[in-house]
């Protein structure tokens, strides 16, 4: 159901130097470093449905800080219904399924890997993130709509600030969702 992609590095490298310059914020901050391009992931939904999109991870070394906003950059036909930090303290992220993420540990998407504290998670805008500790992470659980026939994305911005400074991180990572098409990724 999902297959990596690869986008233009240069395309995503000028988007993420225009966007450091444009914007005035720090794009190194306790979430990380912003990356210019980590590749691309498609997939499909029911038609006229929603995916969860859950492989995106960042830490916090700093103090605790808070997410203003996530939102999509370059998106064309995909919008965000639904988005939450989730806390992991294992090896397993969410990953990429059909419809929103499970709400125990036998939802949609079957029994939750160990250690996603899906009891744990809050709203991303305004959530706040504590200092993490070692190999934890939070997992930005984003819930995608495509409208047409595809929707996509070249990257996803998390706006936070801590310590009294903003920061853009720059996850790097494009979209493509089909709708209603489980053959449009090519597999």
């Amino acid at each position: 159901m999902t297959r990596r992609c690869k986008i233009g590095g240069l395309v995503a490298g000028l988007a993420l130097l225009l966007a450091g310059c444009s914007t005035g914020l720090n794009t190194d901050g306790p979430f990380g470093s912003s990356a210019a391009d980590v590749g691309s992931q498609c997939f499909w939904t029911p038609r006229d449905g929603v995916g969860t999109f859950a492989v995106l991870a960042f830490g916090n070394s700093g103090g605790p800080a808070r997410i203003d906003k996530v939102t999509l950059i370059g998106s064309r036909h995909l919008q965000i219904v639904a988005a939450w930090a989730v806390p992991i303290t294992g090896t397993d992220l969410f990953g990429v399924f059909l419809g929103y993420p499970p709400h125990g540990l036998n939802g949609s998407a079957g029994p939750l890997a160990p250690g996603v504290q899906w009891g744990h998670r809050q709203r991303v805008d305004g959530a706040v993130i504590p200092h993490i500790r070692g190999q934890d992470v939070i997992n930005l659980v984003l819930v995608l709509k495509p409208s047409g026939r595809e929707g996509t994305a070249r990257t996803e911005y998390v706006y936070y600030q801590s310590g009294g400074t903003r920061y853009l991180l720059n996850m790097g990572v494009g979209i493509q969702v089909f709708n209603g098409n489980e053959h449009g990724c090519g597999g």
